[in-house]
């Protein structure tokens, strides 16, 4: 990969080091979607987590309405897409859709699982990042149910 392309990773995500970044960079992938083009779709079975590195892609729940989606979540640069799914087994509970012209790192299961003996450092921070996000997303849900209750 690229050094501007690891230059862009480290400025949507400051927590990780530069040489972090470098070594994320050595393991992940480049996806580049155009506004409109779907990253995933409910139901898709994936083994990948996805790091917004530039543009926004748009998180699209099912209604149970005549099988009408609803935009739950814009995710801008610096968003975490797809953590969940890294635990076997999972599918994709959303649609992603690339709101406009987006730029993300995929880094795949198995590759994490790699880190976890060449840099567990970097793969215990990464999985942290992962709880963090879920946790934070799950209290967001949890207050708008209470809200609607």
């Amino acid at each position: 990969m690229e050094q501007a392309d690891i230059d862009l990773f480290a400025g949507a995500f400051p927590f990780f080091t530069g040489d972090e970044a470098r070594s994320l960079a050595a393991v992940c992938a480049v996806c580049n979607l155009v506004q409109g083009e779907t990253l995933f779709s409910v139901g898709e079975p994936s083994d990948l987590v996805y790091f917004v590195v530039q543009g926004k892609c748009a998180v699209k729940k099912e209604t149970g309405f005549e099988n009408k989606m609803q935009v739950v979540a814009l995710l801008s640069s610096g968003a975490i897409i797809g953590e969940n799914v890294l635990v076997a087994g999972r599918k994709h509970t959303t649609s992603v859709v690339a709101a406009e012209d987006s730029r993300l790192w995929m880094l795949k299961a198995q590759d994490l699982q790699n880190l976890k003996t060449s840099d567990s450092r970097l793969a215990m921070k990464l999985v942290e990042k992962f709880l963090e996000v879920s946790g934070k997303r799950l209290a967001a849900c949890t207050q708008r149910l209470a809200r609607i209750l």
